[in-house]
């Protein structure tokens, strides 16, 4: 059976930075918004709390602990955010605590969420707190040079000798063919045949550009939420929020089906092998967006079965490189793998079964009559 690796999509956002502190109030981590989290809808399930406690990535233990239980439970490495604007770096501490601690045994490579950072999360206005910008030659030189010592790790993910990176919002950047043709140059200078560009396919972003990527994934749910009926939903959504807004009702406006939405994800055609396909686990995101958040019912861990095995099943047989999983730790999002106090490791024991084929027969002929 070909190996397809199974990926899962990590925040870092889980220790204090100056940064925060200054724009959020002082300690601010990921962990205020999830602790601080009420159940707005009857389908909600908050507060979320992690089994193993609040961790802080500011220190490798953390780090070594969530790699040890990913390999346990065959997740076969992390897609690290990485948050660089023209020199200016945000949460890079995880990843660099990785790097410098090379017993521990993860793979993992990074997405570079290359958006601007915003006063929106939380329910504040759109100013921005740090625009994201690109740089010159010299600066996409210092960009690849701060790069370059995670792609010569032995763990950071390389396929036919490219080292991996995901680009979020690629149509953001101006001169992306300058980044894809410098950083292609710099690559095979120093030993490797190019890079391995990676392209989001999510809510905005979902025309493969093959001139420049080697391969795309979909980030979940936003890339199937994007349809058409999926649009015609949002209408309905946004006066909702108006009138709650008007009346001042504590509910939250937008609630999906996670059934109705995996379904469409299932049922998916592939369209090349490059297209490789995302699942996600949960989604409640009103720890950032209060009432203008998004919840999906029907989220239980049958259904996520039904999905994961299902893309699993169709990556294995078009021979893809990679399954993406939103995500390890998107706690705000209740988009994780980590094991919660209700459904404890439930999700995880899934990917485990799957993968080392343990799914019993009658879940199998189930999910090959739907």
């Amino acid at each position: 059976m070909t190996k397809c690796m199974i990926l899962a999509l990590y925040l870092p956002q889980f220790h204090q930075i100056p940064e925060n502190d200054e724009w959020w109030g002082e300690g601010f981590t990921e962990w205020t918004a999830v602790k601080r989290a009420e159940r707005l809808s009857k389908y909600s399930n908050q507060p979320r709390i992690p089994l193993e406690g609040y961790y802080d990535l500011s220190n490798a233990s953390s780090i070594r602990y969530q790699s040890q239980i990913a390999k346990k439970y065959c997740i076969d490495g992390f897609i690290i955010y990485h948050y660089y604007s023209n020199g200016k770096m945000l949460l890079s501490k995880p990843a660099e605590l990785l790097k410098e601690n090379r017993e521990i045994d993860i793979k993992y490579c990074f997405s570079w969420a290359n958006h601007d950072w915003r006063r929106t999360w939380y329910g504040y206005n759109k100013e921005i707190l740090m625009k994201q910008e690109y740089g010159n030659l010299q600066q996409i030189h210092d960009h690849f040079n701060y790069l370059l010592s995670f792609f010569l790790d032995e763990r950071y993910i390389k396929i036919d000798n490219k080292p991996v990176i995901s680009i979020y919002r690629h149509e953001y950047i101006d001169n992306f063919e300058l980044y894809y043709k410098t950083w292609n140059e710099l690559a095979i200078k120093h030993g490797f045949a190019g890079v391995y560009f990676i392209q989001t396919m999510n809510s905005e972003s979902n025309e493969f550009k093959e001139e420049y990527f080697s391969a795309s994934f979909c980030f979940e749910p936003g890339y199937t939420i994007r349809s058409k009926m999926m649009r015609i939903d949002n209408n309905r959504v946004a006066i909702k929020k108006k009138l709650y807004s008007i009346f001042n009702i504590n509910k939250v406006a937008d609630v999906r089906d996670y059934r109705k939405v995996s379904k469409i994800i299932e049922n998916r055609q592939i369209k090349s092998g490059q297209n490789f396909l995302g699942v996600f686990t949960d989604w409640d995101n009103t720890p950032r967006y209060n009432i203008n958040g998004t919840v999906y019912k029907n989220a239980d861990v049958e259904s996520f079965k039904r999905m994961f095995s299902s893309q699993y099943m169709k990556s294995i047989k078009n021979k893809h490189k990679m399954l993406v999983i939103n995500s390890w730790n998107e706690w705000s999002e209740g988009a994780y793998l980590e094991a919660d106090t209700t459904s404890k490791f439930s999700r995880l024991d899934v990917i485990r079964e799957v993968v080392r084929g343990d799914a019993d027969e009658w879940f199998w002929f189930k999910t090959s009559s739907k």
